[in-house]
């Protein structure tokens, strides 16, 4: 999960600043996977360490349900956007954002499920 976690946090951080250069600097706000991606990775870096590992897996895994919860309605917009309106930049990344955090909550929920359901 540690790698997975920091492979994900990556990624964000690239979208977040790919995002910030497609739209000219124009707004901070497209920093926001970044700013969601870099503790991330760091997360899954300190999970890397026994001794942390549960720690730092619970922290990140309270970061993504935020960054799903942040992001979903900028997905159900482009899904809008889809069916008529013009695409913005904007609505994609928060879509990517979402598909990101949601695919490693997932993981993250299956992995703590899997790890009560082990005998001692």
């Amino acid at each position: 999960m540690a790698r997975l976690t920091i492979v994900i946090g990556i990624l964000l951080v690239v979208l977040g600043v790919g995002a910030y250069l497609i739209t000219g600097r124009a707004s901070m706000t497209s920093l926001i996977p970044a700013f969601l991606g870099l503790p991330l990775a760091g997360l899954g870096y300190g999970a890397l360490y026994p001794g942390q590992r549960q720690r730092a897996m619970h922290i990140a895994a309270a970061l993504v349900a935020i960054g799903v919860l942040g992001t979903i309605r900028g997905t159900f917009a482009l899904i809008a956007a889809l069916a008529g309106e013009g695409v913005q930049i904007r609505f994609v990344v928060q879509a990517i954002t979402f598909v990101l955090c949601a695919v490693l909550l997932g993981a993250y929920i299956y992995s703590f499920v899997s790890a009560r359901r082990r005998p001692e």
